[in-house]
């Protein structure tokens, strides 16, 4: 009778840890996948900056534009002001040259003094016009070589081709072999749909500059993890993720120069286990195309 009351009590308290072993798991997946969307809202805090930075540079252009618009005014007003100063010169000059006498009207010393020091003046102001047009067409120079510069570099950067995506294991656990491709099951943008889930593979569909990220989680029983970012068999950055208690979290980022064609995913360094639901991700985006590109069929 006391030894199976002792066993009854026994069957309680372990079924009562198994309880709590379980409620300390969901705990600690609210408490990663809080720390997950705190790490999602620092990135868009990031790229709201970016494109404040890029709204801040555009205004910069236009005002950059607008004034080149008013050098422009400005440098045909005093080049129509200088034009007008040789006119006046040259007209009065013909009037101070006379022996004196222009017909019935006398033109005293004084008067022609005066003629010529308004000439004096004509030419000092018409010299300082010319320095202006000079500075004027400095600055103007410089405005069109930023503003073809700033061309350049957006015609550069162009992308008339979208690609990028996100996928992610949503499953848990997963097994993994090293050597092989991660096939992320589930797919939350495919943008192109340049990314297939069936081999875990992105085939970038142009060249250019591309960026890529991984996140990957170690299974706390099944020891450490390694996974890397590779382009056409060659690595590109590694995560590791080692064996502890509980899980454990590594990721890496890289920026690659893609050719047409060319595959990129993430493999299996080592390890035998890695945790889904959502945790574990890959993501990849092209940033700008090259200037020649041409898009992969």
């Amino acid at each position: 009778m006391y030894l199976g009351a002792a066993n009854e009590k026994l069957n309680y308290e372990h079924q009562d840890g198994g309880i709590i072993s379980v409620l300390l798991k969901k705990i600690w997946d609210l408490e990663e996948r809080d720390r997950e969307f705190d790490r999602k809202l620092e990135e868009i805090d990031v790229l709201k900056e970016r494109l404040d930075e890029a709204q801040r540079r555009l205004t910069n252009m236009q005002e950059l534009e607008y004034r080149l618009e008013k050098a422009e005014e400005r440098i045909r007003m005093l080049e129509n002001r200088v034009d007008n100063n040789k006119e006046n010169k040259s007209a009065a000059m013909k009037v101070v040259d006379t022996n004196g006498t222009h017909d019935t009207t006398d033109i005293g010393s004084s008067s022609r003094f005066s003629i010529r020091r308004a000439v004096s003046n004509m030419e000092s102001r018409q010299t300082e016009m010319g320095d202006k047009i000079a500075e004027l067409m400095y600055f103007k120079n410089r405005v069109q070589t930023a503003l073809k510069l700033t061309a350049t570099i957006n015609r550069k950067r162009t992308v008339t081709r979208k690609a990028a995506f996100t996928a992610m294991y949503y499953s848990a656990p997963v097994s993994i072999t090293p050597g092989r491709s991660l096939q992320f099951d589930r797919v939350d943008y495919n943008e192109g749909n340049a990314y297939d889930k069936k081999t875990g593979i992105f085939t970038c569909p142009i060249s250019g500059t591309y960026f890529f990220y991984t996140n990957i989680i170690s299974m706390f029983h099944a020891g450490s993890i390694q996974t890397e970012i590779v382009l056409e068999g060659q690595g590109k950055g590694r995560t590791h993720a080692n064996k502890v208690d509980n899980h454990a979290q590594g990721s890496t980022a890289a920026s690659l120069h893609c050719d047409a064609g060319q595959r990129v995913w993430v493999q299996a360094v080592y390890g035998s286990q890695t945790w889904g639901e959502m945790l574990s991700s890959f993501t990849g985006v092209l940033m700008w195309q090259d200037e020649t590109a041409t898009n992969s069929n």
